[in-house]
């Protein structure tokens, strides 16, 4: 048997539709997925189920650069806290870029800051060497792995551009 060519062109998309063959597009979700990762899609508005099963319109966020985000709860005791990254996530992350964090504590607090961060984990302290116990939300963004140097820019320098908008 021959071996067919290969392309960028995605052979199906999630939902087992064929992609429309003058843009590449799916024909449901209009997205366009290339083999070498880079997913186009137009609009940034997504359908998702609700609770009571009626589907909801929500937006997603533009970014400046490539990131990656995780969230979570974390526990401060005696005014500290060791929050341990996801070690898959870790690897997300480019290592020559400093990741962020965001803080919410769950209490009342004097503040919390962020005393130290390695590749693994982040250490969270209460402001003034404040000793309270208390829960707290967190919020970590980094640049993606291999993206260091990556930053918007105009479609026409980006990079490919993706097909025209299906009709």
């Amino acid at each position: 048997m021959k071996a067919r060519p290969t392309s960028d062109r995605p052979r199906s998309g999630r939902n087992g539709l064929l992609p429309d063959r003058r843009t590449g597009f799916d024909r449901k979700e209009r997205l366009l997925c290339r083999r070498h990762g880079d997913v186009f899609a137009h609009g940034y508005n997504a359908l998702k189920a609700t609770s009571t099963r009626q589907k909801a319109l929500g937006y997603a966020a533009a970014a400046t650069t490539p990131a990656v985000e995780d969230t979570g709860s974390a526990q401060l005791v005696n005014g500290s806290a060791t929050v341990r990254l996801d070690p898959t996530f870790a690897q997300m992350m480019d290592s020559t870029s400093t990741y962020h964090v965001a803080l919410t504590p769950d209490g009342d607090t004097l503040g919390l800051y962020v005393a130290g961060k390695t590749g693994s984990a982040f250490v969270v302290r209460e402001v003034q060497d404040g000793r309270d116990s208390l829960a707290f939300d967190y919020h970590v963004y980094g640049t993606a792995q291999g993206h260091a140097r990556d930053r918007m820019g105009l479609a026409s320098s980006a990079g490919p551009r993706p097909p025209a908008r299906p009709r």
